[in-house]
């Protein structure tokens, strides 16, 4: 087969991987090398493929291949644009079997690859439980993370539904709240209250995760539990 041919698998190879998101999101976690490399492995599967449906078709339909050369008269042109077709078809197929959709890779991706905040934040989502954000400044926010992290592209910020703030001290670190966002919230959805109109996705922040200094999950009872044994033990 011609080289420049060959392009054309590779393309279609690229195109599976891109396309599916089973592989498209792992390889976003992987450097350029790899991704050629995938790219060609795919591509050879595409055109052993494409070499078994042609000679098929051939054998099946000899009209079919006479009438491709008449168009198309270049030695092994139906293998290559064939992988090519079948790199760009595949995936509509492959994103609709159960467990193959966007999400559930997302959340795949992340229980294998991901780093640990990213890991934090699905199990925060999975046990329902809101986070605990301190940043460089001292100040500290307790929400839910409003979406997972794309796997595609560096996390560089999280969006965070908040529900309440305050700070740490300087002295012992301890946390200190100061405001409680779920009074506002819940006053928001009263037609009578002077925050009436306001949505949910309207007290959402945006943290820098360079700004973040820990997380963790957190729980309010627990919290509470913990002040009091502190303070317990100060008045000792």
């Amino acid at each position: 087969m011609p080289f420049n041919l060959l392009l054309l698998p590779l393309l279609g190879g690229f195109l599976l991987l891109h396309r599916s998101y089973r592989w498209r999101f792992l390889l976003a976690r992987f450097d350029g090398h790899r991704l050629i490399f995938f790219s060609a492995f795919a591509g050879v599967f595409l055109l052993a493929v494409s070499t078994v449906l042609t000679y098929l078709l051939a054998y099946l339909w000899p009209f079919l291949a006479d009438s491709w050369h008449d168009v198309v008269p270049f030695a092994h042109s139906g293998k290559a644009i064939g992988a090519l077709a079948l790199g760009f078809s595949l995936p509509c197929v492959i994103n609709r079997r159960r467990g193959q959709d966007r999400a559930t890779q997302t959340r795949a991706t992340i229980e294998y690859f991901g780093d640990d905040l990213e890991m934090l934040i699905l199990r925060s989502m999975d046990v329902r439980m809101p986070l605990l954000i301190t940043l460089g400044t001292g100040k500290v926010y307790v929400g839910y993370a409003a979406r997972l992290f794309n796997p595609e592209v560096d996390r560089k910020y999280l969006r965070l539904m908040p529900v309440a703030s305050g700070f740490r001290t300087r002295e012992s670190h301890q946390v200190r709240f100061t405001t409680d966002y779920s009074a506002v919230m819940e006053a928001s959805d009263d037609p009578s209250s002077e925050f009436h109109g306001l949505l949910r996705k309207d007290f959402e922040l945006v943290i820098s995760v360079e700004d973040i200094r820990s997380a963790s999950l957190f729980d309010f009872a627990a919290y509470d539990a913990f002040t009091k044994a502190s303070e317990g033990t100060d008045d000792e």
